[in-house]
């Protein structure tokens, strides 16, 4: 149901959450900022296709 990218994308990030715990928090908050963007996206691709 999600496009590929997408669905890529947030696999990725949550992946790298456990990492960085210990690691780097600053790229956490980078990567919260693009998954906030993707879930904004996603709200967009759903209506544009509800609406189709």
């Amino acid at each position: 149901m999600f496009p590929n990218f997408i669905y890529k994308k947030y696999y990725y990030i949550k992946k790298y959450k456990k990492i960085s715990k210990k690691k780097k928090t600053i790229f956490v908050k980078k990567q919260f900022l693009y998954s906030f963007c993707a879930v904004k996206n996603i709200f967009v691709y759903y209506k544009n296709f509800i609406y189709q």
